[in-house]
C-alpha cells in the first residue's frame, strides 16, 4: 500500500513535527466499536432531550465513522458496512434530524462492528454477554417512539455496553508503534480510490484529532513523490496555514494526552493513537529531528520488550541482549523522514 505523510507549515519557515508513542492499545480496530457505542448512547440521550441538539451527536458519529473507515487488512476495508451506516447516521443529523433513523443506523453499525470483530478473533475476546446485551438494546430502541422518556432505557443500556467495550479495548495487549518514540510526520497508507492529498488529510485527523479538511484554512501544494536509495517511493503532501501553529500544537497535545485510565487519548477524535505529542520547529532544524534516531531509555526498551512478548513486567527493568536486539530492530523506516526533512529544507 503506498504511503503518504502530511507536512503542515505556516508558510514562514516553521513546521509541525510529531513524537511517536512507544506503545499503544487504542488502534482504530479497537476504537471503532467503543466510539460507535458511545455515539449511539449519545444519540439515545439526544432523543431523550426535548431540546435535541444534534451537533454533538453528529461529531461523535463522525469520530466513530473515521475509526471504522480507517481499518484495512491487506488493503481491503474491514468494516465497510459499519462505516457506511455511521456515515448515514451522521449525515442524518443535519437539517431536520429523525432521531429514530439515526439510532437505527448507529445500532446497525455497532452490531456489525461486534460481529466482524468476533470473527477476527481479537487477542482478548468480548464479554460473553455482549451479543445478548446488544440484542436487548435493539429491542429497547425498536420500542422507543416519539416520547422522549422512552429513550432513557436504551440510553442507560447503551452507556453500560459502551463502558464494557471500553474495558475490553483497555484489556487488549499493547503493541509497539512503528518508529517507536521517534520524531515523525503524521501519515499512513493510501486507500484504494484516494488521492495522496485526501489520504494525508485523513491520516492527520486519525492520528492527531485535528482536521485539515477545510481547504481554505489548509491549502495543499501538489503532493510530491520521493524515492529512497532502495528505490522505494512514498508521497509527501504539504499544507500551509495562516492559523497559529502554536494554537494547533496546543489543540493536538490536549487531544492526545492520556485519559485518567491511561489506555486511550483524551479526544474521541483520535482513533489511531500513535502520536505522543507535536511541536513547532524551524525549517532549518528539521534534520535535527526527522531521521535522527532518538535513543530510548533502558526502562522504555525493557517495558516494550515485555509488552511485545505479552508478559507482565517482573519489576525494575534490566535490559538484556534481547532488549538490545529489539531496540536495534526498531530503527527502521526513519530514513524516509530524513528524506522529507532534506526535501522541505530546499523547498522555498
Amino acid at each position: 500500500m503506498p504511503q503518504v505523510y502530511a507536512a503542515v507549515s505556516d508558510g514562514g519557515g516553521n513546521y509541525l513535527i510529531a513524537r511517536k508513542r512507544l506503545l499503544n492499545q487504542w488502534w482504530a480496530e479497537y476504537a471503532a466499536p467503543v466510539l460507535a457505542m458511545e455515539a449511539l448512547a449519545l444519540v439515545c440521550q439526544t432523543n431523550a432531550d426535548p431540546a435535541q441538539d444534534w451537533n454533538t451527536a453528529r461529531v461523535r458519529l463522525g469520530n466513530a465513522y473515521q475509526a471504522a473507515n480507517g481499518v484495512l487488512c491487506d488493503g481491503i476495508p474491514v468494516f465497510p458496512d459499519a462505516a457506511s451506516a455511521l456515515d448515514r447516521a451522521r449525515n442524518a443529523c443535519i437539517a431536520t434530524p429523525d432521531g429514530k433513523v439515526i439510532a437505527n443506523n448507529a445500532l446497525f453499525a455497532v452490531q456489525n462492528l461486534i460481529d466482524v470483530t468476533i470473527a477476527r478473533r481479537p487477542a482478548i475476546p468480548f464479554s460473553p454477554c455482549i451479543k445478548a446485551d446488544t440484542a436487548t438494546l435493539a429491542s429497547s430502541i425498536a420500542a422507543a417512539g416519539g416520547n422522549p422518556l422512552q429513550w432513557n432505557t436504551p440510553r442507560a443500556q447503551a452507556e453500560a455496553i459502551a463502558a464494557a467495550l471500553d474495558d475490553w479495548a483497555a484489556a487488549q495487549p499493547p503493541s509497539i508503534v512503528n518508529q517507536a518514540a521517534q520524531w515523525a510526520l503524521p501519515g499512513g497508507g493510501i486507500h484504494d480510490g484516494e488521492s495522496p492529498e485526501t489520504a494525508a488529510r485523513r491520516e492527520f485527523a486519525e492520528e492527531t484529532g485535528f482536521s485539515l479538511d477545510n481547504s481554505s484554512d489548509f491549502p495543499s501544494d501538489p503532493p510530491v513523490q520521493l524515492t529512497d536509495p532502495k528505490r522505494k517511493s512514498f508521497w509527501l503532501a504539504c499544507f500551509s496555514t495562516r492559523l497559529s501553529l502554536d494554537d494547533i500544537v496546543t489543540s493536538i497535545n490536549r487531544a492526545t494526552v492520556p485519559r485518567a485510565s491511561g489506555n486511550r487519548p483524551t479526544s474521541s477524535a483520535v482513533c489511531d493513537w500513535e502520536i505522543e505529542g507535536v511541536q513547532r520547529v524551524e525549517k532549518s532544524q528539521l534534520r535535527a529531528y526527522l531521521g535522527t534516531y532518538q535513543v530510548l531509555s533502558r526502562a522504555a526498551v525493557s517495558n516494550a520488550a515485555y509488552a511485545q512478548a505479552r508478559i507482565d513486567h517482573p519489576g525494575s527493568p534490566t535490559p538484556t541482549s534481547y532488549d538490545r536486539r529489539w531496540q536495534a530492530s526498531r530503527r527502521h523506516a526513519i530514513d524516509w523522514y530524513a528524506l522529507i526533512a532534506m526535501h522541505l529544507q530546499v523547498t522555498v
